[in-house]
């Protein structure tokens, strides 16, 4: 006899059969500190800034964990687990007998939101993000052409769906944001190119970063609303020629604005 799915079978007098089983303790299991994870961010911050604006150079080696904790002010695990986090954007690596060395700017994450800010703070970011914007321009100007000659009338209302809620953003520069992101993605769902979407999907942390730099006049948000209001239908009309020119004066303008200020 079949029973229903996820529920636990039942006795004749009603109770789960589990019931009858000791309660599982798993003591190998232990919750995160909050407040330690939050320092262990802090720490991690102030490690990247310093490695972006040049304190070290490739090569160098981080003040052991002793003196970065005494440094500090924090205990030691704190340490450990910001320095693991680094070291997971590729800016360290671990040289057993030798310390924790600085890795050259080709080995980092530079997707990676926390790079980004340091680079916004440090007023470097906008080289970053114009060669993000070129990336972007040589593949969603054609990745428009391809919608247009392939979108279903189900993509087009998911895409329309995105231009929607851009109206009902207001000035939430944020949340425009990650609609915005929502709306080029789903340009790339209409293109049917599974490989395409995937590789844009692999840097959206960065691209929705950049986003929200670039957003942050109320301006700004009814010009890019009126942009992809363009896009959209040019996209409808199944207009490959049309939906070109659409998305690259889209980008083009995008990368005439300035990222260095605050979102």
């Amino acid at each position: 006899m079949s029973r229903e799915r996820g529920r636990a079978p039942v006795t004749e007098a009603g109770d789960p059969t589990a019931a009858d089983a000791p309660p599982r303790h798993d003591v190998a299991h232990r919750f995160p500190s909050v407040a330690t994870e939050t320092l262990s961010r802090k720490i991690a911050r102030e490690i990247i800034g310093s490695i972006v604006e040049g304190h070290y150079q490739p090569g160098d080696l981080l003040p052991t964990e002793e003196e970065l904790s005494n440094q500090l002010g924090v205990s030691r695990p704190v340490v450990r687990e910001a320095t693991k986090a680094v070291t997971m954007l590729g800016m360290l690596r671990s040289r057993q007998g030798r310390g924790t060395e600085v890795l050259p700017d080709e080995n980092w994450n530079e997707f990676a939101p926390e790079v980004l800010e340091a680079r916004r703070e440090l007023q470097t970011v906008d080289a970053f993000l114009i060669h993000l914007l070129e990336l972007r321009r040589i593949i969603e100007i054609e990745a428009a052409a391809l919608a247009a000659q392939r979108a279903t009338a189900a993509d087009i209302d998911a895409i329309r769906s995105f231009l929607d809620e851009m109206g009902e953003a207001g000035n939430d520069a944020a949340a425009f944001a990650a609609i915005d992101v929502g709306f080029h993605d789903a340009i790339l769902a209409a293109t049917a190119n599974r490989p395409l979407r995937s590789l844009l999907r692999s840097i959206e942390p960065a691209l929705l970063a950049a986003r929200t730099l670039s957003l942050s006049e109320p301006s700004r948000l009814e010009r890019s609303t009126r942009e992809h209001r363009a896009i959209l239908k040019a996209i409808g009309d199944g207009s490959a020629s049309a939906a070109r020119r659409a998305m690259s004066s889209h980008l083009s303008w995008t990368a005439d604005l300035s990222f260095n200020q605050d979102a």
